[in-house]
């Protein structure tokens, strides 16, 4: 599988890549736009994520675009896919087209772009029609779907963030509670078994 490679610094005019690279400028992705086959059939997102990440040698964030749909068994034909461990996102071309209206595609695109890119922050799906990361399965609802969370979307992130640090902070306590423990009782040695007199 052939890549394109776009750091969001370079200019490349006139490919798909280029144009996210331009309005995603400053987010820390590594774009490539994936060169292969749609006569193959749908691409297995999964399969494409751990093999992307097999090749990578670096650690910054990447969005993959391919012209072939993509799936994740059971669903087909998304619009995108995102492994946050990983770091790694992936758009489809092959549903936002229109061929009447380029300016709809490019917006089709960011759209699920800033989605994917949502997932990697953290964001998980919403449930407010007025949010990025609420779930869409048609084009009606990509083009009417905003480019920005909405204030719940971030509460919830915040939340998890919090969530995370305070997990973090008492795993950090309980080894070092056991630790000390550990070595105060090597230190002290073995008690008498009966007490003295």
């Amino acid at each position: 599988m052939h890549t394109e490679s776009v750091s969001a610094n370079q200019d490349q005019p006139g490919t798909t890549a280029s144009y996210l690279a331009k309005v995603l400028k400053g987010s820390g992705l590594s774009i490539c736009h994936l060169d292969n086959d749609r006569e193959q059939g749908p691409i297995d997102a999964k399969s494409l994520v751990r093999l992307a990440a097999s090749e990578r040698d670096r650690t910054d964030r990447q969005l993959l675009i391919t012209d072939s749909d993509i799936r994740v068994p059971p669903l087909r034909d998304l619009f995108g896919y995102a492994d946050r461990r990983r770091g790694i996102a992936i758009v489809s071309t092959a549903r936002l087209r229109d061929p009447d209206d380029p300016a709809r595609t490019r917006e089709r695109l960011l759209n699920v772009a800033a989605h994917e890119l949502g997932h990697l922050n953290g964001l998980s799906h919403c449930a407010g029609p007025r949010c990025v990361m609420m779930q869409v399965s048609t084009w009606v609802q990509l083009d009417s779907r905003p480019l920005t969370p909405c204030a719940r979307s971030h509460r919830h992130f915040a939340r998890l963030r919090q969530w995370i640090s305070t997990v973090a902070v008492l795993v950090v306590l309980v080894v070092s509670i056991v630790g000390i423990e550990r070595v105060t009782s090597f230190w002290e040695g073995a008690g008498p078994d009966f007490p003295f007199l």
